[in-house]
């Protein structure tokens, strides 16, 4: 078995390191030699020399200055010095080499014990750690470090994204409100081809949904969010590091880490008809003791209300009628309709503190080591779901006012974006332009406001294509047939002329079916009896209702962890590259409230309580919850680092980035069973009967990732 030293500054042959050690040796011993035969001579007394007598210079003993006693630093007197580091000879004759030694306090002060033999085995160019073992190749390796402890410090900006909430906002299996009102819409008003459209039940016309409805067929009409229609959850944050490296490759790190993100969804924003013209002149009147007698000039009421009153969403509510099977509504429960805004926010707060111990590598090539990581995480978040909701307090639709309302009615245009009575209004409220049908452009209703023009229009234009589409199959089939006949049917020419014939047909054949479809929708459109477009009515049965719910959760998450960190490059390379995988098992301590007011049905004025002077609030709630359990974790965190600053002209310059380095990074952390603030509502709504909303726990997976850059320091 071979023996080779190694050096983390270099490698020394074995001859080398035997040639320095005979010229150091031989130096070391003329050194002495030379220090201590003069001292020998002046440290002879005569044999007659009483203790305590001074012969030849030397000061008596006790005189408070060091005696050499087979040493070149001996055991200083007990009694100090009177003149400090050096004392005079208490006689005349040459300075002994007993008085330029320091007195027994400069070593008291220094923490030195006495000195007893000339060989002390510590050197100054001794190593501050040295470890020999055995490599992979089976060969005897010598590592030893001379420097000393390495202290860093990392700043960095994070860019975060956090999971949005999941469930929907507000209770499943409660009637939609085209549920609600679409019995009395086919019945009263004869609009069962509008409920058909709404439901999905007829083709509309390939006009895509909304974002901000509950996924299913159909056009949106008060229809439910969910989770996913806020925008993603994102927001800046910051992780602060410090720590050091010893030089026995083991690491200390203590990270900081605080991020804030969050979402919202506006259904008024996103809402892809939105007029909202003349607001101001909208607000005032509904403000106003009976806006019927507000004066609008040079407007009218109509104008005004029918572009500023929206078709938002609904809110799923359990009103006590849930699971109560009726004849007429199955299933129970309702749908509030909000028609003057919807809003939704989600807010994710964290702020991490961990403390990470990394021990002696035991996969170490140089270039690559892998170090056991163990450490402990303490975790604040904070996530909070809120709901803005706004209604007019309005009954409307398109009849006359002598006629019989229809409970809960809010009546809206299909949302498919085309303003079919040329009003400059696109899809109005409290009267129908048409049946929904896609068009192109902004097309007129018709002569005396046909509502199936839009549909009359689509059909003619189908037809038209298909008439096109036939001429050009016939052309290309003639020039099959002259093509085939001149090369022959089994020439390549006759082939690629019957295959662009057959690209035809197929396209003919898929507008035939379209066609087919729309003459189908027409002919419903006319069987319905759909009125002619008409002013809508509008009909106050409550003031304005404005809606609030906020869900809050809390969790504190302590606990240790595990893992593994995977290095390429040393700590003080110009380029490195770091992993850490960690595993953790979390005590999750969670807090849950859910608070807010005027959660109900909004067209019904009796579900609510009247405010008295002893109540003046009594349609607010708040419900908490404390529970605690264990949320296992997950981490992956990927980083690289380098000198970039001192190539750029102008950053190079500043003192505080001379010598740091650019580092960037990416991590992701999953933790799971960790309360999701929307899913944890139970959406009951009815004051009058007692039901408000409450807490109904409901946990899922947590994460959320982040990019970093920021600077690194080394001191």
């Amino acid at each position: 078995m071979g023996l080779r030293i190694t050096s983390h500054r270099d490698k020394v042959k074995d001859d080398h390191m035997r040639g320095l050690g005979r010229f150091a040796s031989i130096v070391g011993l003329s050194l002495m030699l030379a220090w201590a035969t003069p001292a020998a001579a002046q440290w002879k007394s005569p044999a007659s020399a009483r203790p305590g007598s001074s012969v030849a210079g030397r000061p008596a003993d006790g005189a408070g200055y060091a005696r050499a006693s087979g040493s070149i630093l001996a055991a200083p007197s007990a009694a100090p010095a009177q003149h400090g580091l050096y004392a005079p000879p208490s006689a005349p004759g040459p300075e002994s080499p007993e008085t330029l030694l320091p007195p027994n306090e400069v070593f008291g002060r220094l923490g030195y014990a006495p000195l007893t033999n000339d060989r002390t085995g510590i050197s100054v160019y001794d190593p501050l750690y040295a470890q020999t073992f055995v490599d992979h190749d089976g060969l005897w390796q010598r590592v030893m470090e001379t420097e000393p402890r390495r202290y860093f410090l990392e700043a960095e900006y994070l860019a975060a994204t956090t999971r949005k909430p999941q469930g929907l906002v507000g209770q499943r299996g409660a009637l939609s409100y085209i549920d609600l009102v679409g019995g009395p819409l086919t019945d009263q008003f004869n609009l069962g081809f509008f409920v058909a459209l709404i439901r999905g039940q007829v083709d509309n016309g390939g006009v895509p949904q909304s974002r901000n409805v509950e996924a299913r067929p159909g056009f949106n009409y008060f229809g439910a969010a969910t989770g996913d229609s806020l925008d993603d959850i994102t927001g800046p944050g910051i992780q602060v590091r410090w720590g050091f490296d010893n030089p026995d490759q083991s690491s200390l790190a203590v990270t900081f880490r605080y991020i804030d993100t969050d979402g919202d969804y506006n259904a008024e924003r996103d809402l892809s008809t939105r007029q909202g013209r003349f607001k101001e002149v909208f607000e005032a009147a509904l403000a106003s003791p009976d806006f019927r007698a507000f004066d609008f000039r040079p407007l009218s009421l109509n104008q005004v209300f029918e572009q500023n009153l929206f078709n938002l969403n609904g809110l799923p509510l359990d009103d006590g009628t849930l699971n109560q099977l009726t004849p007429d509504l199955p299933g129970g429960g309702v749908t509030a309709p909000y028609d003057l805004a919807f809003n939704l926010n989600f807010r994710s707060q964290q702020i991490t503190g961990a403390v990470h111990w990394y021990l002696q590598p035991f996969f170490d090539r140089g270039w690559l080591r892998v170090r056991p990581v163990f450490g402990a995480r303490y975790m604040f978040l904070r996530e909070e779901f809120s709901f803005f909701g706004r209604d007019s307090g309005l009954y409307y639709d398109n009849q006359d006012f002598d006629a019989p309302l229809i409970p809960d009615l809010k009546l809206h245009s299909i949302p498919d974006g085309l303003d079919q009575n040329g009003d400059d209004i696109v899809d109005n409220a409290g009267t129908l332009e048409g049946t929904g049908q896609q068009g192109g452009g902004n097309q007129q209703g018709g002569a005396g406001g046909d509502p199936c023009a839009a549909l009359q229009n689509l059909v003619d234009q189908l037809q038209q294509q298909v008439d096109d589409l036939t001429q050009q199959r016939d052309d290309l089939a003639d020039n099959v047939n002259d093509i085939c006949n001149q090369f022959g049917p089994d020439s390549q020419q006759c082939l690629d002329a019957q295959a662009a014939l057959d690209a035809v047909q197929q396209q003919l054949n898929q507008l035939l079916i379209q066609l087919t479809q729309r003459i189908n929708d027409l002919a419903q459109c006319r069987a319905a009896g759909l009125p002619a477009i008409g002013e809508g009515r509008f009909i106050p049965i409550s003031d304005p209702i404005t809606s609030t719910l906020k869900s809050e959760a809390q969790s504190h998450l302590v606990g240790p962890e595990v893992g593994v960190s995977y290095e390429f490059g040393r700590p003080t390379a110009s380029f490195r590259f770091v992993g850490e995988t960690r595993f953790g098992v979390l005590a999750n301590i969670e807090r849950v409230k859910v608070s807010g007011r005027n959660i109900g049905m909004t067209t019904r004025p009796g579900d609510f309580l009247t405010p008295t002077p002893e109540n003046p609030d009594p349609n607010a709630f708040s419900d908490t919850k404390n529970v605690a359990h264990v949320s296992p974790l997950l981490e992956q965190s990927l980083s690289a680092q380098g000198e970039v600053f001192q190539y750029v002209p102008i950053l190079r310059r500043v003192p505080l980035l001379r010598t740091a380095k650019l580092r960037v990074g990416y991590s992701v952390t999953l933790i799971w069973k960790v309360i999701d603030p929307l899913d944890s509502v139970r959406w009951q709504g009815n004051p009058s009967q007692g039901l408000f909303p409450s807490v109904r726990i409901n946990r899922g997976n947590w994460w959320t990732q982040t990019w970093s850059i920021g600077v690194h320091w080394d001191y």
